[in-house]
């Protein structure tokens, strides 16, 4: 085995170091998906891949969902999804469930975009457009059909049966709109002709070619005097996302000549500044185009038009949205311990867009709803009160607007254990001494702790607390300490550690001794000189401790001799002047 790991590619020998520590741990892990598929767009026809990677232990297995809805009928460990021939049913957006012991989470959403081209929606054979000289008139073009948007070229001819095509430029007659629309501006009698567009989509292939739009224009008695301009084209209001390359406004307006009139273009009623090389505007001021779109670019333009050497001013206007996929900002731990009957609060904060972003909580892929008072949402917050072991799972929580989504997922785990404890030892003491007998607690929710002091002879079992003036209890670390201990206080000693899931206790036992004491003492004295003399030492000691006695004259030890009638006892039988102290 040694051998055929240093075959291995360093990369996979790693990989499979990693696995075997990880298995010999056996540890659960969460879900966590560290790769997901990208936005696409593929043709009608088109083989398309889904891919979905994740980690957790044990390995998670696959679900894949489109629309939220199940495509797969039970998890497997297949990470990836295929369209083998992608219909125009197919387009929506995928998502993928990872799923192990701990609980499933889901990816964020990925778009498939069919492309293709269908026929051109009420396309009738020929139009027939009546419009008096001077006036401007719009070539509507019928419903297209298409993905992506197609290219559109106009075109005018002089008859049904002539060859003579001739592409139409934009130039002061002439506008093409956003929306592919042909505008004739100041028709005159040479207008009539007939004009038709070409619709091509390059990305599927093909091309079709709309109706003829037949123009008639009606002649007017007297000349019109256009005093004021006439919009023909307003501007619309546009939404946007942070990074498009380009969003547009048009305004369009009809006077006698394009020549007599002049359009310029404000931001928030500031004149737009084209040196900055963002905004640009097109032929004849009809179009603004703002480049590389950023937050700042929202706001409200607005087109001015008059007639030269005029004071007379029309004007329209249209906000431009900008939108951003919500960033979620709150740090989500990957693992959240709680307790039992605990009560715990999820946020979900995310930056601020121009558009509602909606919160929507999921455990293990299933939305959360409120459940009176055991799930609360609660704006950007899920509330979980008295958790209980069902509880227990993957929660997410999904920002989500009309632009895209951001998720962030925790486990919610629940440490709790029963009680365990130990107390300190035997403990012997003297009299007086402060002691602390000690509780060595573990738990989860950590247990209520209690001291009890036995009596066996009596059977008798007293509850200890803080109302003792010479006890205290420290409720979080288990001490129990006795201040200027008495004999009394010897006795067996019992901590009792309870929580929701059990309780346990453990005993030990303190002895007081009363210290060893003298208490007589040899009384000053005066005697005759070769008299006899005895020297009393009375001592306290308890029963089962020995004890010694030791006689000293002036400080130094006398050696028993026939001077001593016993230990507690001194003998002179014949004192002398050299026994007498001064």
């Amino acid at each position: 085995m040694y051998i055929h790991f240093l075959c291995l590619s360093s990369c996979y020998a790693l990989y499979i170091l990693f696995l075997l520590q990880f298995s010999v741990s056996e540890e659960l892990q969460p879900p966590i998906i560290l790769r997901e598929s990208s936005d696409d767009d593929v043709p009608l026809g088109s083989r398309k891949v889904f891919t979905c990677n994740a980690i957790g232990y044990p390995p998670p297995t696959y679900m894949w969902l489109r629309e939220w809805e199940n495509l797969t009928s039970n998890f497997s460990s297949f990470s990836y999804f295929e369209i083998t021939s992608a219909k125009k049913q197919d387009q929506g957006s995928y998502r993928c469930l990872a799923k192990n012991d701990v609980g499933i989470v889901a990816s964020k959403a990925t778009h498939l975009t069919i492309w293709y081209f269908d026929s051109l929606i009420n396309n009738q054979r020929d139009q027939f457009i009546n419009v008096y000289e001077s006036d401007a008139i719009i070539l509507y073009l019928p419903i297209i059909n298409s993905s992506p948007e197609p290219s559109v070229q106009w075109f005018m001819k002089s008859s049904s049966l002539s060859r003579d095509n001739k592409r139409i430029i934009i130039n002061e007659k002439y506008f093409i709109t956003s929306t592919h629309n042909l505008v004739i501006l100041n028709t005159e009698y040479q207008d009539e002709k007939i004009y038709f567009a070409i619709i091509e989509n390059i990305f599927v292939g093909g091309t079709k070619q709309s109706s003829d739009f037949r123009l008639q224009i009606n002649r007017r008695k007297t000349p019109l005097q256009i005093s004021i301009p006439e919009f023909i084209v307003k501007p619309t209001d546009q939404l946007a996302t942070i990074g498009d390359p380009i969003k547009s406004f048009e305004c369009v307006a009809n006077s006698g000549s394009s020549n007599s009139i002049e359009i310029i273009w404000q931001k928030n009623s500031i004149l737009i500044d084209q040196t900055n090389g963002r905004f640009h505007i097109g032929p004849y001021n009809r179009t603004l185009e703002v480049r590389g779109i950023i937050a700042d670019d929202q706001g409200i333009y607005s087109c001015h038009i008059r007639i030269k050497n005029s004071d007379i001013f029309i004007n329209a206007s249209a906000k431009l949205i900008v939108r951003g996929v919500p960033i979620i900002t709150t740090n989500f731990p990957h693992i959240q311990n709680v307790d039992l009957q605990d009560k715990t609060i999820f946020t979900c904060n995310g930056t601020q867009t121009s558009t509602n972003v909606n919160v929507t909580w999921y455990k293990n892929a299933v939305r959360l709803i409120n459940q009176s008072s055991k799930i609360q949402l609660i704006e950007n917050k899920l509330i979980i009160n008295d958790i209980e072991w069902n509880d227990q799972g993957m929660y997410q929580c999904f920002l989500t607007n009309d632009v895209g989504e951001d998720t962030r997922s925790t486990w919610l785990k629940i440490i709790s254990k029963p009680p365990t404890v130990s107390v300190s030892k035997d403990l012997i003491v003297f009299n007086g001494t402060d002691v602390q007998l000690t509780c060595n607690v573990n738990g989860s929710p950590w247990p209520n702790i209690t001291w009890f002091k036995l009596n066996l002879n009596d059977n008798e079992r007293i509850l200890l607390n803080n109302i003792h003036e010479r006890f205290h209890i420290n409720h979080r670390t288990g001490v129990l300490s006795i201040s200027n201990t008495i004999r009394n206080d010897s006795g067996l000693y019992e901590c009792l550690v309870q929580n929701i899931l059990g309780s346990a206790n453990a005993r030990t036992t303190l002895l007081v001794r009363r210290r060893t004491r003298i208490i007589s003492l040899p009384q000053t004295m005066k005697i005759i000189k070769a008299q006899s003399l005895k020297l009393v030492c009375h001592v306290f000691n308890e029963d089962d401790v020995s004890k010694k006695i030791s006689w000293y004259f002036n400080y130094n030890q006398i050696i028993p001799q026939n001077k001593f009638y016993n230990e507690t006892t001194i003998l002179i039988d014949t004192p002398q002047n050299q026994d007498s102290v001064c």
